[in-house]
Formats: C-alpha cells, structure tokens, sequence
C-alpha cells in the first residue's frame, strides 16, 4: 500500500498580502502548517526559489521513497500561474497529475 506525503504550497503576490486564508484552506484540507510551503513573490517574475525548491523535494522523495506518493496541493490555481499556458508548462509528475 502506498504511502500519501502532503506537501501544500502558497503563495501571495506583495509583502502586503496575507496568507492566512491560505493556509486555513490548506489545513482544511489535513495539511499542517510544517509541511506547507508559503512565499510571498509575484508571478510576474517567474521565479518562485520555494515553489522550485518544494517541487524538487518532492522530486526527490519520490526518487527515494517509490512506495510513497507525493500529492501537491494548492488552495486555488492561480497560486501556481497567471494564465492556462504557466499551468500547463509547470512540471508534473511522472503520473502527470499535480494533485488535488
């Protein structure tokens, strides 16, 4: 039986945005905040070095740990892109699901 790790990502745009709703959403859903990744960086810039750094270690657990699936979860969409071309560039799985 496999094993499901969590990892919930969020994110806001300016400094003067908060992330509480965020991460209230993403306990909702079982997520504690330990195993949330949450930076406040704009879209626009296209680097994002937490999301990046969460998505390889999630790469890596999986590399490691092929018994255990990882699910990446975000409360809304647009936490990972602007637009429907970002989402569909994003780097997926090797299932090619991004999770819930």
């Amino acid at each position: 039986m496999a094993a499901n790790l969590h990892i919930g990502y969020a994110r806001c745009s300016r400094l003067t945005q908060e992330l509480r709703s965020q991460l209230e959403a993403l306990a909702g859903h079982g997520i504690p905040r330990e195993q949330v990744v949450a930076e406040s960086v704009s879209t626009r810039g296209r680097i994002r070095p937490r999301f990046e750094a969460a998505l390889s270690a999630a790469r890596e657990i999986e590399a490691h740990l092929p018994h255990c699936r990882v699910i990446f979860t975000v409360n809304e969409l647009e936490r990972l892109g602007r637009d429907a071309a970002e989402l569909t560039a994003l780097p997926v799985r090797r299932t090619g699901r991004l999770g819930r």
